[in-house]
């Protein structure tokens, strides 16, 4: 009777300790399949990239990447890793790819990104994109419409830190900008902060700018460069038209001072193109500043 009541206990203490094990092994099993599930895909680049930079499809060259640009951040792809940092590493079958500058990216999993405190200090959670500075990531903001993925560990620009940059905010004021690394879990997706033309510039004049400029701008900006550029285009053509026009008719009616008459009409087009020159100068200072 001892026995069996010894051996029913046991029984019992095994069954309550078979759930907690079965869950434990579920745990690991999960681990280890996310694990696998991350795979570092070989691509050529034209320039060195080293581990941690945030990479976009080159197009200019196929089958190549590129640093992420602010620009262009909506065509985010990955992150350049190590190739034995990722549990899969593929090799290019390219002969090109394989004998050029090869990078491996991977595209999902938890890998540490470069990154920098030029939109606030990083906290666990908080959506990955790209920064001013291309190929570094930083805390998204709204006018980004795709994210590199969340932040697992912090950065608050004091701790850490591997350099520091200067740059200049959207109103022109210049920060400096501290770079270090970051845990991101790696899952490009649409940017949750997006705010759908919050500036009141239509989409398209506002990638214009960014690709001028670098960054995006307000209303005020836009209309501020608008009347600079249709002042400068009316002073131009009012300029050219009346100075040829009046040089012609002097022309016709006195030809032997045709030669002076001449030079000062090419000094009216040079002195309208330096105008025109300097209103567009003034259009880019205004979008910059």
């Amino acid at each position: 009777m001892i026995r069996r009541a010894a051996w029913s206990v046991i029984t019992g203490v095994v069954l309550l300790l078979m759930p907690a094990t079965v869950l434990a092994a579920d745990k690991q099993t999960n681990t280890n399949a996310s694990s696998l599930q991350s795979v570092a895909q070989a691509y050529k680049a034209s320039e060195t990239l080293r581990p941690g930079f945030i990479v976009q499809p080159d197009t200019k060259k196929q089958g190549s990447v590129a640093l992420a640009t602010y620009a262009d951040s909506k065509k985010l792809f990955g992150v350049v890793v190590a190739p034995n940092s990722a549990a899969v590493s593929l090799s290019s079958t390219d002969p090109a790819t394989a004998a050029g500058n090869q990078v491996y990216v991977v595209t999902s999993g938890r890998y540490y990104v470069l990154v920098s405190n030029q939109n606030g200090s990083i906290g666990a959670g908080d959506p990955i994109s790209v920064s001013a500075i291309s190929g570094i990531g930083m805390k998204a903001d709204t006018s980004q419409a795709t994210i590199l993925g969340r932040a697992v560990g912090t950065f608050d620009g004091k701790n850490n830190v591997a350099s520091v940059a200067k740059l200049k905010t959207s109103k022109g004021a210049e920060i400096q900008a501290a770079i270090g690394s970051v845990q991101v879990d790696i899952g490009v997706a649409k940017n949750p902060l997006l705010v759908t033309n919050s500036s009141g510039v239509p989409q398209f004049v506002q990638k214009a700018a960014i690709s001028v400029v670098g960054k995006p701008i307000n209303a005020s900006q836009l209309y501020v460069s608008i009347a600079i550029m249709l002042a400068g285009f009316g002073i131009t053509a009012a300029l050219m038209y009346g100075g040829i026009q009046s040089g012609m008719m002097a022309i016709g009616r006195n030809p032997l001072a045709k030669q002076s008459i001449m030079r000062n009409m090419i000094q009216v087009v040079i002195t309208g193109l330096l105008i025109f020159i300097g209103c567009l100068v003034a259009v880019y200072l205004v979008l910059k500043l």
